[in-house]
Order: structure tokens, then C-alpha cells, then sequence
């Protein structure tokens, strides 16, 4: 089953769009969970250590 080449040429070019916007939405998700991880990890450590140090004082 063979298409048409001008509707083969018009299904093409949004499918190279959406992927090209999917791998750009996917790396930017990845590094935004990333840098969140990393900063809840920095604060859970800072948090931790003040209540440890408020209890001790």
C-alpha cells in the first residue's frame, strides 16, 4: 500500500516537528527533575541538620 508522495511529504515534516519538540521537552523535563532532586536532596540535609542542631542546643 504505496501514498500519494505529496501527502507522504506533508505527514513527514509535522512528525519531524513533534519529535524534534518531543527530544527537546524530554532533555529540558530531565534536567528540571534533575536540579530539583538535587536542590530537595541540598535542603532535606540543611533541614535535617538544623533540627538536629536546635534539639542538641
Amino acid at each position: 500500500m504505496t501514498l500519494p508522495k505529496h501527502r507522504g511529504h506533508d505527514a513527514a515534516t509535522p512528525q519531524r516537528i513533534t519529535t524534534a519538540l518531543l527530544s527537546t521537552a524530554s532533555s529540558t523535563t530531565y534536567t528540571f527533575f534533575f536540579s530539583s532532586s538535587v536542590l530537595l536532596a541540598c535542603g532535606w540535609h540543611v533541614l535535617a541538620w538544623s533540627l538536629d542542631h536546635w534539639t542538641v542546643t
